[in-house]
């Protein structure tokens, strides 16, 4: 189990070391104004008054982007993406913050410790559309990062392990967590908003909706309820471990972002847990999405398993439609192939990478 790191001498210690980490990658500077992430409260308000701005690349090209600032007692990191050389204001993708002079939990940062004493960033999941956003949710869809950490004194906490703090590829892993935190907290804010009856996926202002999406009927708030907790039951709370090389997780990670985001581009929520790959609402029941990097009979017979098992919990309600889709790097082997087709699955579907992305054939949703 992953030990949160609570010496606040140590604490900043560490923050100091990440802080000498990026200022070595983040050497073009300028002043711009950085605004509160979209849709919070206070987002015609800058969030400090003109900051200085860090880019990784000068140029006319977005670029990932960090705002530092030290308080009395707190160290503030704004991590986000913008144009260097722009006159266009930044939003915050995500903050990580880190205490100063006492430690608490409430800035979202956190240092973690392995059971090798390696050193990880974390977060707490502490993010903000509006108001702030409820924790849960938030954990939830990154179920695929969130590791159980021991505090001292208390009950072990769910955090999101984001990077290794000496790690090769630290940068790029940070911001790659900012661009999903991003996504992440606007579907949370619109799911609450949805929850709540606001009639629009987004944020209304003056009697209008700011959010084209429409409304979920009452049903598919009802199935959303159902999948949700089906997900949280079926999140996997133990200590999740490290792989020594991670290839394979990190390829498989990839593949089902890519596939998030093509399934998402229609406004449909998109849910995920350790158990369950993908899994989103679509009318009357629940479309489920299980992802393999290989097409060997190990991989293929534990993805029809799992459909199979995650199927059937979900689909004990008779109304309750559930459809089963194997994503597969290439159509599996003869008699595989049709015994899934006809006997398993709604849909096989195959990818590949063209150009460094992902592309999915045989997808389609509604």
């Amino acid at each position: 189990m992953y030990r949160i790191i609570t010496d606040i001498a140590e604490v900043e210690r560490l923050a100091g070391e990440f802080e000498k980490r990026l200022e070595a990658s983040f050497t073009h500077r300028e002043q711009r104004k950085v605004n509160w992430p979209r849709g919070r409260a206070r987002e015609n308000q800058p969030a400090l008054a003109n900051p200085e701005v860090r880019f990784q690349r000068s140029g006319t090209s977005p670029a990932r982007a960090w705002s530092p600032n030290r308080e009395e007692f707190k160290f503030r990191n704004f991590l986000m993406f913008g144009e260097p050389g722009s006159a266009d204001s930044m939003n915050i993708a995500v903050q990580v913050n880190f205490p100063l002079g006492e430690f608490h939990m409430s800035n979202g940062g956190v240092f973690l410790e392995d059971e090798k004493g390696e050193i990880w960033i974390g977060h707490t999941g502490k993010m903000t559309r509006v108001t702030q956003l409820r924790r849960e949710p938030i954990l939830q869809r990154f179920a695929d990062m969130t590791v159980q950490a021991e505090v001292e004194g208390k009950k072990p906490r769910e955090i999101i392990r984001i990077t290794k703090l000496r790690g090769r590829s630290t940068i790029s892993e940070l911001w790659a967590f900012a661009s999903r935190a991003r996504e992440v907290a606007d579907e949370a804010h619109r799911e609450r908003e949805a929850l709540m009856g606001s009639g629009a996926a987004g944020t209304r202002r003056g009697g209008r909706s700011s959010g084209a999406a429409k409304a979920p009927t009452k049903r598919e708030v009802a199935i959303l309820g159902k999948l949700r907790k089906y997900l949280k039951e079926h999140s996997g709370r133990g200590s999740r471990k490290a792989v020594a090389a991670g290839e394979v997780d990190v390829q498989h990670g990839a593949i089902v972002d890519a596939l998030a985001l093509e399934l998402g581009r229609g406004g449909l929520e998109v849910k995920n847990s350790r158990a369950v790959d993908l899994a989103l609402v679509v009318g009357r029941g629940v479309e489920l999405f299980e992802v393999k990097t290989s097409v060997d009979t190990q991989s293929l017979y534990t993805s029809i398993g799992q459909l199979i098992i995650h199927s059937a919990a979900l689909g004990r309600d008779e109304k309750f439609e559930v459809r089963r889709n194997l994503v597969l790097p290439k159509m599996p082997p003869s008699p595989f192939d049709d015994i899934i087709r006809e006997e398993v699955v709604a849909r096989l579907i195959t990818y590949r990478k063209v150009k460094g992305e992902y592309v999915f054939e045989g997808l389609s949703v509604g």
